[in-house]
């Protein structure tokens, strides 16, 4: 379902400033006078706008506190880089990766980007007040750092967030100073015109603001990519061709797309990749758009609207509804859409359960006609996401009668299911088979009957796998067959199902593809054979070329541990170099790999690189990212023969540490008993782990700790709303490979650890 995240990524905003900037004028110019160029226009346009101008000594506003701290640390940097001339330089080597700021960005990063650029901004102020090459670069660096400050997400931030890196001062400052000095270095940087690496992020930043300005947004991405020339990437040609695309000129759109696709296969970026087969796709879809637009038929109407969405033009689709509601107020079709519209914009807002609750009063009325598949689709998944949402306090309270409540909102749906299968029999047998199987778990649940849980998944899969084959086309169906193969006890037939390639087109659903990718290695982890791991190495290279960093972190994360199986059991050492290439690679993509990625680094260069203290610098990083294993890059770092001195104090504080109200992990408690020269400590321990490796949630895990893999899992089903895809039916397992050394103890010596266990003392007799 929709996530509202805060994100000021340059790359990713591609709409809304905090006030649009003036569309350009051209002046009329008086005899004699040179013509205006179209940079000197841009610039007449913001000079008009830009409010009070900027305030050149910002920097002396900042706290005092701050400015000493920040002042001292840079002029460091400065010695450090050599002549006083090279000041320019320091102050955009410390924006290095500012625009990448966004909602993946770990709190200690974001607080060492604001530093850099608060140090930026003390460096760059004195240098912009003068003139020629370096005050146009300082300028430059001003103007990065405003430009990513002056949006909505900024400012909406800094009132929602409860805790800001750094003074909050400093931040309400740059947010009340931001609007105006971006636009005044921008006008000065547009006048000067040069050089290319300032002048040109203004007028990528000027095009994406004005994308509710489709024929200006074109016209400034075309004078953008003609003036970066040959250097234009991927990304510029991709935001031009789809600037073509929103104008409706489809012939320059395909002369875009064409040198966009050559400038890709000479790269051979994936990213780029990407942006070829969408706007392929997208070409298809503006040549229907346009063959529809004289006709006056309802459906095409809708086609139009539908289509509008997929090309991204949302205000459009808006219009367009909006006139279709008021003519078929009734039509269960327009209502749909009217009503999918509107919970997008809600969830901008962060209205994600107060939009499905609008989504359903819209579409739970009796008056409606012409039910399709789309209404009841987008019925399913508002009516699962608000009684859920109803159901769940309930639950947490009184599971006895939350339990009879979350039942009969299966049963609604279920019968929702009946209706939807008319039209979308896939979709409708998959949700059938979900409920009608969940619905039966949920007293096992309120039990904890986790035996007869994984009995009944385990039950399920055989079926699971028929229903896939009559119905490949339906992605629903590849998701339930991986959450299930994950619990199967023949691992190997598992994972053939798993090799199995989607019906699904990878670009109509990557995150499919993600999904089974994940389960491969999860299989392949309790499998360990190479063979296995070459299955899952295939099913990973299958996921499709993407711009969603997530993703494209995750298959090169999880190729990292591909190579990494690969070389523990094949004992192949060039496999090791190749898996640390990858998580160096990944780790620096996106936080949803980090944690792992960085402590699997720190292993291989630990056991295999040498690397003793780089090594523990890692792992030190690792156990401070968010993770549920941050306590197994502490246990790595304490394996090395640095640490033998020290090794079993710090397995007894991991232990101490992570035993809550329970017991310790496994990992741990195996650790403890084979160091411990306590027989009771160590007895205690081996016992501990003894019980959960009994667990029968442990027993399906597949993961291999005594050959040195250990999983982060996940267990999910879920059901709500998606709006492009309607509802969402959510429901995978699988596990995140994490390096560490095998385990020192088996089961056999576990058992003799407690059998050595001191008995107890017989209480004296009174």
């Amino acid at each position: 379902m929709p996530r509202v995240l805060f994100v000021f990524a340059v790359a990713a905003l591609l709409w809304g400033g905090c006030k649009k900037d003036p569309p350009v004028v051209r002046p009329v110019d008086p005899p004699g006078k040179r013509p205006a160029t179209q940079l000197e226009q841009l610039a007449e346009a913001l000079e008009r706008d830009a409010g009070p101008g900027p305030r050149a000594d910002l920097w002396a506003t900042f706290p005092a506190e701050t400015r000493t701290e920040i002042e001292k640390a840079v002029e460091e940097l400065v010695k450090q880089a050599g002549a006083p001339g090279d000041r320019a330089d320091v102050a955009n080597r410390l924006l290095g990766g500012w625009s990448q700021i966004g909602q993946d960005t770990p709190s200690s990063d974001l607080e060492e980007k604001f530093r850099n650029a608060l140090g930026a901004i003390y460096l760059a102020e004195p240098l912009a007040k003068g003139a020629g090459e370096q005050a146009t670069a300082a300028a430059g660096a001003l103007f990065r750092v405003y430009a990513l400050l002056d949006r909505p997400q900024y400012a909406e931030w800094l009132k929602a967030s409860p805790r800001v890196p750094l003074d909050r001062k400093v931040h309400e400052l740059l947010a009340a100073a931001a609007p105006a000095q971006r636009r005044a270095l921008a006008a000065r940087l547009l006048r000067a015109g040069k050089p290319n690496d300032a002048v040109d992020p203004v007028l990528r930043d000027l095009a994406e603001r004005a994308r509710e300005e489709p024929a200006r947004a074109r016209d400034l991405y075309a004078l953008y990519v003609e003036r970066r020339g040959d250097a234009a990437t991927s990304e510029d040609l991709y935001a031009l061709a789809n600037a073509h695309l929103r104008v409706d000129d489809r012939a320059a759109a395909s002369t875009a797309t064409a040198k966009l696709r050559a400038v890709v296969q000479k790269t051979g970026e994936r990213r780029g990749e990407a942006f070829v087969a969408t706007m392929d796709e997208q070409l298809g879809e503006l040549q229907r758009y346009l063959e529809l637009a004289p006709s006056t038929a309802l459906e095409d109407r809708l086609a139009r609207v539908d289509l509008l969405r997929e090309l991204g033009r949302a205000a459009e689709a808006r219009a367009a509804i909006d006139k279709l509601a008021a003519e078929r107020p009734n039509d269960a079709r327009v209502r749909a859409r009217f009503a999918a519209l509107k919970f997008e914009t809600i969830v901008q807002t962060g209205g994600t359960v107060e939009g499905a609750a609008f989504v359903h009063d819209q579409l739970d009325d009796a008056a409606l006609t012409d039910k399709d598949g789309y209404y009841w689709s987008l019925l399913i998944g508002a009516q699962g996401l608000r009684m859920m949402s109803d159901a769940l306090p309930e639950l947490a309270q009184n599971p006895d009668a939350g339990a009879v409540k979350m039942v009969d909102i299966m049963k609604k749906i279920r019968r929702l299911a009946d209706e939807l299968a008319r039209s979308r029999p896939g979709r409708a047998a998959v949700l059938a088979f979900v409920l009608d199987r969940t619905a039966p778990l949920v007293d096992k649940m309120r039990k904890k009957d986790v035996v007869g849980i994984i009995a009944a998944l385990r039950a399920a899969l055989p079926d699971a796998l028929a229903l896939r084959a009559k119905h490949p086309e339906t992605g629903e169906a590849d998701r339930l067959v991986y959450t299930l193969t994950l619990f199967a006890q023949d691992r190997a037939a598992a994972l053939a199902a798993i090799a199995q390639r989607p019906g699904t087109p990878g670009r109509d659903d990557a995150d499919l593809y993600v999904q089974r990718a994940h389960t491969a290695i999860s299989l392949a982890m309790g499998i360990g054979t190479t063979a296995a791991v070459a299955t899952a190495r295939k099913v990973v290279e299958d996921i499709p070329p993407t711009w969603d960093v997530k993703i494209e972190a995750e298959r090169e994360a999880m190729l990292g541990d591909c190579e990494a199986m690969h070389a523990t059991l094949a004992k192949d050492l060039e496999a090791w170099s190749r898996a640390a290439q990858h998580y160096a690679e990944a780790r620096t993509m996106h936080r949803e790999v980090r944690a792992r990625t960085t402590s699997n680094l720190g292993f291989i260069l630990q056991q295999h690189g040498g690397d003793i203290a780089r090594a523990e610098l890692l792992f030190r990083e690792a156990a401070d990212l968010e993770s549920s294993r941050r306590w197994l890059p502490l246990l790595d770092a304490a394996t090395s023969p640095a640490r033998a001195a020290e090794r079993l104090d710090i397995v007894r504080g991991l232990v101490q540490a992570t035993k809550g109200d329970g017991r310790a992990p496994v990992i741990l408690n195996v650790w403890l008993a084979s160091l411990s020269p306590d027989a009771a400590e160590a007895g205690a321990a081996a016992k501990d782990a003894l019980v959960d490796m009994a667990d029968p949630l442990y027993v399906a895990k597949p993961s291999a700790n005594g050959v040195g893999f250990e999983s982060e899992g996940t267990f999910q089903v879920g059901l709500g709303i998606a709006s492009m895809r309607l509802y969402d039916l959510n429901t995978q397992a699988y596990g995140s490979l994490w390096l560490m050394p095998p385990l020192p103890m088996d089961r056999a010596a576990l058992e003799a650890k407690v059998r050595a266990m001191p008995k107890p003392r017989p209480s004296p007799k009174r």
